[in-house]
This record gives C-alpha cells, sequence and structure tokens, in this order.
C-alpha cells in the first residue's frame, strides 16, 4: 500500500477504486473509517491503515509526529 504523508495529512496512492479506508491505533481501537483518498490523522501517534479493495485488504503502518 503505498500513501503520501505530510504531518498528519494522508493521500493514498491507489491506482484502483477502493471500498472504504479504516485507520486503528496499535490497539485495534478504530479511529477513522472513510472511503476518501485523503484525510486528516485526529491525533500524533503510530496508527495502521487498512484498505479493502474488491474483496482484498492491503495495510500500513503510520506514524504520525
Amino acid at each position: 500500500l503505498k500513501y503520501v504523508q505530510s504531518g498528519k495529512e494522508i493521500e493514498i496512492q491507489y491506482p484502483m477504486s477502493f471500498e472504504q479506508v479504516l485507520v486503528s491505533d496499535v490497539q485495534g481501537k478504530e479511529i477513522l473509517k472513510t472511503n476518501q483518498k485523503s484525510f486528516t490523522l485526529p491525533s500524533e501517534g503510530c496508527f495502521v491503515i487498512v484498505v479493502e479493495s474488491k474483496g482484498k485488504i492491503y495495510s500500513a503502518k503510520i506514524i504520525s509526529l
């Protein structure tokens, strides 16, 4: 999963459409759920981003400072 990060701003670099983006903290608590390619993380910390597209799941860890 490719993405561009600028501070708390995240843009998913995925060529096809996707159903949803789920952002959770490292304990698994859901922080954000969206279907947009760009979004803002709510705070600093370590997060897991999960993208669901056509039945496949892609994930990445992100650290926001």
